[in-house]
């Protein structure tokens, strides 16, 4: 009896071996159809993306340029070498082609290299036909024209497009005598319409004169007479919001909110045909700044007035020769106009009004008239300006007389002893800044009557100049100068 349940034990226990393996088989086998079922798919896949590119795209050129006026409303002609690809998402590249913003034979702004154009797959195995979901423009050069800006403008206000993307290219500005000027590199430009909130929009990312910017443009078909941009520039740091609203008589109003070098302003404006006038928003008592003027349209002309409060003078006057200096021959020739530039620094212990007047002409950049106030002193007048460059550092010079409104302050000002004391009413002096490190350099100095001295290179000669770093040391210098002279 023991020896039969000892049999029927193990014929139990055989049997769960048995149930076990075949459980066991029937697992691998499940997982065998999981794994090939799952490489049917991807290769079903593969071959449903990669099916369309046995089609002859050459035949499709003339709809492909077709369905690119419908749905972009831009014109792409001349393509050639076209290739079908399906990695990251289905799209054609087009090696060359030429892009237009109207059929107009004149209006071509760039001769393309690398196009790639998206495709919808489905509806390509659906109806046969192309149907183009964006496209991507790469390495490419655009020259626009005057007329070709009012193009553009247009195609923003007007027109229903599907997405269009620029990368890595380049932007030039061609004027009435064909000259190339202005040349802005484009890192990303995205451009395209977002359904969900109903907006039309555009995102640039580049540079202009040597400076990183970010610009944006929308406009929110449920209020169309409204439009937004903004741009924002590094180094220096300046950030420009503007609303423009459009009235049935065309007259457009908005506002602008500008931040630059820790300071804010809020502006209104008003266009109405050819003349824009702007000024700040009065409202709010703690704005440091002050900006007020106009802008001629057509022929381009402004007039444009800053007023900067509670600033430090000294890092203010050294950023902006620096940044000046830098973008010397990149101001487009048809950028005229006056830019008055004023400093009220209530907190310097010498220097009180700074006023700088620039004048730009024809793509040049002038200082023709620059004065600073002395403290209950007088006022500094400069002239003949001028960059110099030593030893891979930027100076900036300049002539300069002092004109003395209240003697006896000035002499209580440096601490002039009463024997070096003369009548005076004018002082004498060139001067050149660092503008690398902000030390100043005086030298050519004169009381009442100017020294004949004329030399280009003052630093490297064997004349008298003084070397200005803080306060303390300009009084030692007007001290001594007294008592030697």
């Amino acid at each position: 009896m023991k020896k039969y349940f000892k049999n029927l034990k193990k014929l139990y226990l055989y049997q769960k071996l048995i149930l076990l393996f075949n459980t066991i088989k029937e697992i691998k086998l499940t997982n065998f159809q999981i794994i090939f079922a799952a490489y049917a798919i991807i290769f079903s896949i593969f071959l449903f993306l990669s099916i369309p590119g046995l089609f002859n795209y050459e035949k499709k050129i003339e709809e492909i340029e077709t369905k690119i006026e419908q749905d972009f409303k831009v014109y792409l002609n001349n393509l050639s070498n076209i290739k079908y690809r399906f990695i990251p998402a289905p799209h054609i590249i087009i090696e060359t082609g030429e892009l237009k913003l109207s059929k107009s034979g004149e209006s071509q702004i760039a001769k393309l290299e690398d196009i790639k154009i998206f495709l919808s797959i489905i509806d390509l195995y659906k109806n046969k036909n192309i149907k183009i979901k964006k496209i991507l423009i790469n390495k490419a050069n655009f020259y626009f024209k005057d007329n070709d800006f009012i193009l553009f403008n247009k195609h923003l206000h007007k027109n229903i497009n599907k997405p269009i993307k620029i990368k890595n290219s380049n932007f030039f500005y061609v004027n009435t005598e064909n000259e190339v000027s202005t040349i802005s590199p484009i890192k990303n430009f995205n451009y395209y319409i977002d359904l969900q909130n109903k907006e039309k929009k555009l995102k640039l990312k580049g540079k202009l004169f040597d400076v990183d910017y970010n610009f944006n443009w929308s406009k929110n078909y449920q209020k169309p007479n409204i439009v937004e941009t903004s741009i924002k520039f590094q180094n220096p740091n300046i950030n420009i919001f503007n609303q423009f609203k459009t009235n049935k008589q065309n007259i457009i109003t908005g506002k602008s909110k500008i931040s630059f070098l820790d300071n804010k302003l809020n502006l209104l404006f008003n266009k109405e045909n050819n003349l824009l006038k702007f000024e700040t928003e009065k409202f709010d008592k703690s704005i440091k700044s002050d900006l007020y003027g106009e802008i001629e349209i057509d022929p381009f002309y402004f007039n444009i007035n800053l007023v900067l409060k509670k600033f430090d003078t000294i890092s203010l006057i050294k950023t902006m020769f620096s940044y000046l200096y830098s973008i010397e021959n990149m101001v487009h020739k048809n950028l005229n106009g006056n830019f008055f530039l004023k400093i009220n620094n209530k907190n310097n212990k010498l220097l009180e009004k700074l006023n700088f007047d620039f004048l730009i002409e024809e793509g040049k950049i002038n200082l023709v008239d620059s004065s600073v106030n002395l403290k209950k002193i007088g006022k500094i007048k400069f002239s003949n300006f001028e960059y110099l460059e030593r030893v891979d550092k930027l100076y900036f010079k300049s002539r300069s007389e002092l004109f003395i409104y209240n003697e006896k302050q000035f002499y209580r000002r440096f601490q002039i002893p009463r024997e070096d004391r003369i009548n005076l009413n004018k002082i004498y002096f060139d001067i050149e800044v660092n503008v690398d490190d902000g030390v100043f350099y005086l030298f050519n100095m004169g009381i009442n009557s100017k020294k004949d001295l004329d030399n280009e290179n003052v630093l490297n000669d064997n004349i008298l100049n003084y070397e200005i770093e803080n306060l303390q040391q300009l009084t030692k210098v007007i001290r001594d100068t007294f008592k030697n002279d």
